[in-house]
């Protein structure tokens, strides 16, 4: 793999190690039908040189809340079980506190530290959700079921307040140093 003007050009020794909520679903169809192959990252034995697609932490995490907590009205056994949230609090403050309150390494992969998921892998291209069609030569291969927009979850406004959004930074600063470091199209 290397890059020519910021774009990204896949060969045989890189694999594509996609991170939950970072445009996972879309990319695995995408590259599925393109015939490339894929490894999530809790997979690093399979990929020495992985590209790993990131994107804005407390998005990433307001993305997952939509999906799995606000559009099912409940909170699944698995994340109650983690989170320790009841039925009865899943506003996204209250999700994030509880999220804030578990150590790293007992969050779930959806909202796990991207450290976590980069820790691993010996030799990582990063690349920010956000600029994937300027990063990608020939187009995003990123698609939904039946070619349609991946992005499952509607955006209703939901913001946290200042004081979660200020806990949330702190506690996931390395992973906005990351994010940010794609962003700028560091290796």
């Amino acid at each position: 793999m290397g890059t020519i003007g910021g774009q990204i050009l896949i060969n045989e020794d890189w694999t594509i190690a996609l991170v939950h909520k970072c445009g996972s679903t879309g990319l695995k169809a995408g590259f599925s039908r393109i015939g490339c192959e894929f490894i999530t990252p809790d997979e690093p034995q399979l990929a020495p040189n992985a590209i790993v697609v990131v994107r804005n932490p407390l998005e990433r995490v307001i993305s997952w809340w939509r999906n799995q907590v606000r559009d099912r009205g409940r909170v699944d056994n698995v994340q109650r079980g983690i989170l320790g949230l009841r039925d009865d609090q899943l506003a996204l403050d209250d999700t994030i506190r509880a999220i804030l309150a578990v150590p790293d390494d007992r969050r779930d992969s959806h909202y796990r530290s991207y450290g976590a998921y980069l820790a691993p892998l010996k030799n990582v291209r990063l690349v920010a959700l956000e600029k994937l069609t300027e990063t990608w030569p020939r187009g995003v291969p990123y698609v939904g079921p039946g070619g349609r927009d991946i992005n499952r979850t509607e955006d209703r406004g939901e913001r946290p307040s200042d004081e979660v959004v200020e806990a949330f930074e702190d506690a996931y600063h390395s992973d906005y140093l990351i994010w940010e470091e794609a962003l700028d199209g560091r290796d």
